[in-house]
């Protein structure tokens, strides 16, 4: 059997099989799980196309006029990439591009301000999402959860803002600060669930400049490397937001936000090129910060959080993250503390699940953890500025 035979057999045998994946989807989940069927039924197209073009293909250049089957082949290609994409727009499928959230009530700060307010986020065309602010929310007008203190600052009060992602806004950090810290500091937490370097630095020039803090702790977890939000999909109060894994100057905006295959040719070129322009777009986002720093006359500070794991086991991936943040730290000069190896030093006679928020969870420190770290930054000095 010749070699384009077997090729185009085990194509279409492929393209069988991923229809029955569809099918499978489509048994097993129905329509609730739009990510899952829209990958199934991407893989079953291209396969679909690969295994035709390899069956027709050849036939339309033999013969004459050959170059009018070619011109066909190619129009050909070019309506089925127009289907193919029309085909695959309602499932917003963002392949390995991005870091994909449907948009909803974060588990972020119960701990810290008790359950009696709502956890709701809303759309925003810049940050992708924010934190609804006001009334029956855990989040006050003034952009922090809310708190025992008044946004007018009190003479001779010290005032820290704490500023990150879900590990911020769990207020494990915070709280244990206040309680075992000096008298006369308040704690304002600025952390929003899921936000990135690029969106914590938004958020703070929008609310937390307005605090006018003393001090400026950035609580800093390695998958604040995700970059800009884009909003997918905006339908019945919900939204799709995805946090590019690529830098802001490496893509399109407006054809990232309508083209499903613009999208899979992002997931590789993330691949292939280490998520380019990322550690640059952090960078950028902490100088701004020592930008305001030096403009507002507070300090900036930051602590950059470990995998809850030991170190031997981390991926390569997340030790190369660790040790970009702490470059762009000592390139910038900010003042940092890197608590990997507070981490290591604590799992020494204590079990991982000690260290963890919850079994499985890489990223979320225990409270025990947040207790310790607390407690070694203010025995080190490291927020002096809020003394």
């Amino acid at each position: 059997m010749p070699f384009r035979q077997i090729v185009v057999w085990l194509l279409g045998l492929a393209a069988v099989a991923l229809s029955g994946n569809v099918l499978w989807v489509l048994w097993s989940q129905g329509l609730a799980d739009s990510e899952d069927l829209g990958l199934a039924l991407f893989y079953c197209a291209l396969a679909m196309m690969a295994w035709l073009f390899c069956l027709f293909g050849p036939r339309l250049a033999i013969g004459g006029r050959a170059v009018l089957k070619g011109l066909l082949l190619i129009v050909s290609l070019g309506l089925s990439l127009v289907l193919f994409e029309l085909l695959m727009t309602p499932f917003h499928l963002v392949f390995n591009s991005a870091h994909q959230a449907t948009l909803h009530a974060p588990q972020s700060a119960k701990r810290h301000v008790g359950d009696k307010y709502r956890f709701d986020l809303e759309v925003d065309p810049e940050l992708g999402y924010v934190p609804r602010r006001g009334g029956q929310y855990a989040y006050d007008r003034h952009g922090a959860q809310r708190n025992a203190h008044q946004a007018q600052k009190p003479p001779g009060v010290r005032r820290v803002a704490l500023v990150g992602d879900s590990i911020a806004a769990i207020g494990y950090l915070g709280g244990w600060l206040e309680r075992l810290g000096p008298r006369g500091v308040e704690y304002w937490n600025l952390g929003v669930d899921g936000f990135g370097a690029w969106q914590e630095l938004k958020y703070f020039e929008r609310h937390g400049r307005a605090l006018r803090p003393d001090l400026v702790l950035i609580e800093f977890c390695l998958n604040d490397f995700d970059g800009t939000p884009m909003i997918l999909k905006d339908q019945d109060g919900q939204a799709v937001v995805a946090n590019l894994y690529l830098g802001s100057e490496q893509f399109n905006p407006w054809l990232y936000r309508r083209s499903t295959i613009y999208r899979a040719y992002l997931s590789l070129k993330a691949s292939l090129t280490d998520r380019d322009g990322l550690r640059a777009d952090v960078k950028n986002a902490l100088a701004a910060f020592q930008r305001h720093a030096a403009n507002d006359h507070f300090t900036l500070k930051v602590v950059v959080y470990p995998l809850m794991s030991p170190y031997e086991q981390w991926p390569e991936s997340y030790k190369k993250q660790r040790q970009d943040i702490l470059v762009i730290l000592r390139e910038l000069g900010v003042e940092h503390f890197d608590a990997t190896g507070l981490l290591a030093q604590a799992l020494q006679g204590r079990p991982l699940a000690w260290a963890r928020m919850a079994e499985g969870d890489y990223f979320h420190p225990s409270e025990a953890f947040a207790e310790l770290l607390a407690r070694r930054l203010l025995a080190d000095g490291f927020l002096a500025a809020a003394n």
